[in-house]
């Protein structure tokens, strides 16, 4: 009768896993240690060198939580595996050559070739040490990162940061830093801190009635929140102090409804385009000559923020979607077709998503009266996002939409729908 076998203990499990990581870590530096030099060298190094370049070796980030309350260890967990992902996904090019490797490459095989070059050999150490170390040399680290994964590296923290981050409840930014060896098994640790912060909430004075405002800040990598402020000049007020910026706060039920009306996107990303918008703020008026702060997403107009000043500070009452009564072009659309609000309502015409579904913009009658009622944005907004939407309108046919929009078929429409 055979033996039952023993399952292997977690000890020996682990070991069998070091084992393979430093396996596949040896791999990866051996084909960039190639690119450099060639594998005659590599194979004169001693086997002594390359236990203490392990030893010495350039480790993966480490994400270190600031110990917020409200940094839970299952977020910081998705935001390590998101990152390790979009690390793993992208890649650069190693200097004056075609060969590209993982970001997560660069920052472990990759880093760890210039540590093996710059601290573990010296040129008579063995016979092929000086030539491996110039040949080395030509793998150039411009300050503590390389500029292409640096870039790529702020990138992925402000993806991961925007996709969580929320001005009314809480935001969330990346501290990059390398700690440099001090003993042997210590390596390079290339630490991530992650920070959070709540919003600071006041109470402002609108129209006699003492209401609850955000101000309103955008959480910058390695640096934080940052207020987001306007001068007065560039909502086209003169005077004495039309220069001197005044901070924005933002009523509670501006973000609901950019929330509602937006909605094909992630909350983070279209608050990030909300803070983009203020930051180069382009002004409008309505027809009650109340002050419109224009909202883009990519660069693209998709709608307005209502704002007013109130002793000095400047405070985003609500959001109008472009195709809103109150805006410039929503007014147009109603005169052109004579759909009231309750029409747009009815059609999920406020919001993006009824503008997303991938036939919207095939027709030519759609296209002309958005076009003539100024909502050519729309169209655009479809082309550019039609890729990165998460949210699409589905209630309403096309055929209806254009009869609807169509004054002289609205009476044939209202038929068909009785």
């Amino acid at each position: 009768m055979s033996k039952k076998k023993k399952k292997p203990s977690a000890h020996q499990i682990q070991k069998l896993a070091g084992a393979q990581y430093k396996k596949e870590f040896f791999r990866k530096f051996r084909f960039i240690f190639n690119v450099f030099c060639n594998d005659t060298l590599f194979q004169q190094i001693p086997s002594t060198a390359l236990e203490k370049l392990y030893n010495f070796r350039s480790h993966y980030f480490r994400l270190v939580s600031t110990k917020e309350k409200y940094l839970s260890n299952a977020l910081i967990d998705s935001f390590k595996t998101d990152l390790a992902m979009m690390h793993k996904n992208n890649n650069v090019k190693l200097n004056d050559t075609d060969v590209e490797i993982s970001v997560y490459d660069y920052l472990t095989a990759g880093l760890s070739l210039k540590v093996f070059g710059d601290m573990i050999i010296k040129d008579n150490d063995f016979p092929a040490a000086k030539e491996i170390r110039e040949g080395i040399a030509k793998f150039k680290v411009d300050g503590e990162i390389e500029p292409q994964v640096q870039k790529i590296f702020v990138a992925s923290f402000e993806t991961i940061a925007y996709w969580n981050n929320d001005i009314a409840k809480c935001q969330y930014w990346f501290r990059y830093e390398i700690e440099t060896p001090l003993e042997p098994g210590a390596g390079i640790c290339n630490i991530i801190y992650v920070h959070s912060a709540l919003p600071q909430i006041t109470s402002v004075v609108v129209n006699g009635i003492a209401r609850p405002a955000i101000l309103f800040e955008w959480a910058q990598p390695q640096i934080g929140p940052q207020c987001v402020s306007i001068k007065p000049s560039s909502l086209n007020i003169d005077g004495p102090f039309a220069d001197i910026p005044m901070k924005v706060y933002i009523q509670k039920h501006a973000l609901q409804r950019l929330a509602e009306r937006v909605d094909s996107l992630s909350l983070g990303i279209v608050q990030y385009f909300m803070y983009l918008s203020f930051t180069d703020s382009r002004v409008f008026y309505d027809h009650h000559n109340n002050l419109l702060v224009e909202y883009r997403i990519a660069g693209i107009r998709a709608g307005y923020f209502r704002v007013d000043i109130v002793e000095g500070i400047v405070i985003v009452r609500t959001f109008l979607f472009i195709t809103n009564n109150d805006t410039p072009e929503g007014q147009l659309l109603e005169k052109n077709t004579g759909l009231q609000k309750t029409d747009k309502k009815y059609l999920a015409m406020d919001k993006l998503s009824t503008f997303m579904s991938s036939d919207i913009g095939n027709s030519k009658e759609f296209r002309k009266i958005i076009d003539e009622a100024g909502c050519h944005s729309l169209i655009e907004l479809h082309e550019t996002l039609k890729d990165a939407i998460t949210k699409k309108g589905n209630s309403i046919s096309e055929q209806l939409l254009v009869n609807y929009l169509n004054k002289d078929n609205l009476f044939e429409t209202f038929d068909s729908l009785s």
